[in-house]
């Protein structure tokens, strides 16, 4: 009978994100620590805001001022009724010509002032929208659902452009496990089916989903990157666990993978050896 031999890799979460400032400040809070669960879009921390947001609070009165708008809408009825009264004299031959045209005149400034005040105010408003997106960079986020496991910055401490990183933040509830296959097994490894896997101390039978198979074959070593996840919605498995994957090796020195390890079992199902 054919012996499985077992392939070992350690498994790792399913993202591992350090995530950083965009820019440089005094880190001035932090609204989580390390074990903590977060969110996608959560704030972490920030750096210091308090010139921003006074900035900010000037651009939002100034596009909400409409003062000189409503004068200048108001001037403008005025001579637009001016205009349609003085083109009735002319009409009845009560009015020149060049009232008329000094009438027109000022009906056309008029309402380049309306239109020059109302794209001030659209300036404004895109000032305020620039300063409300200065507040955001300001503000550290969670790139993802997960766990915070290392905190690298105390409140105080400046971030520099060298050193942006602020928070690690991993995602366990999937994760990752990469094996190096031999290259002549990898063939038998298509994306998206299911594979049993052993996991830790105890051997823990689960099932890993391959997400990819390298093209590309690693010529000193002979073989291909095998790239799976494993469902750890019950936090059963821990990141660094050891992981197995067997191979039946089938003909003379030939390494191939046996249909029979291959399942139709849902990702995440274990039981105990």
């Amino acid at each position: 009978l054919a012996k499985a031999t077992d392939i070992s890799a350690f498994i790792e979460p399913y993202r591992d994100i350090d995530v950083a400032t965009s820019e440089m400040g005094t880190l001035a809070y932090l609204n989580v620590k390390e074990g903590d669960h977060v969110t996608r879009g959560q704030v972490l921390g920030g750096l210091d805001e308090d010139v921003v947001r006074a900035n900010l609070e000037v651009a939002q009165k100034a596009k909400e001022a409409r003062g000189r708008l409503v004068s200048a809408e108001e001037e403008l009825a005025f001579q637009t009724e001016n205009l349609r009264k003085i083109r009735q004299l002319i009409e009845r031959q009560h009015a020149s010509a060049e009232e008329l045209a000094r009438t027109e005149t000022q009906q056309r400034i008029a309402e380049a002032q309306v239109l020059a005040i109302r794209e001030e105010l659209e300036l404004k408003s895109a000032e305020y929208t620039r300063t409300e997106a200065m507040l955001l960079e300001k503000q550290i986020r969670s790139p993802i659902d997960g766990m915070v496991t290392q905190i690298y910055k105390d409140v105080g401490e400046f971030i520099s452009a060298s050193s942006p990183v602020v928070i690690k933040v991993v995602k366990l509830d999937v994760l990752l496990v990469q094996f190096a296959v031999p290259a002549n097994a990898a063939s038998e490894f298509k994306a998206g089916r299911t594979v049993p896997l052993s996991i830790g101390s105890e051997h823990t039978k689960t099932v890993g989903v391959i997400e990819f198979v390298s093209p590309i074959k690693d010529p000193q070593s002979n073989t291909v990157r095998l790239r799976m996840r494993i469902d750890n919605s019950q936090g059963q498995f821990s990141s660094g666990d050891s992981c197995w994957l067997a191979l039946t090796p089938s003909g003379d020195d030939q390494e191939s993978v046996s249909p029979g390890y291959f399942t139709k079992a849902k990702p995440g199902l274990t039981t105990k050896q």
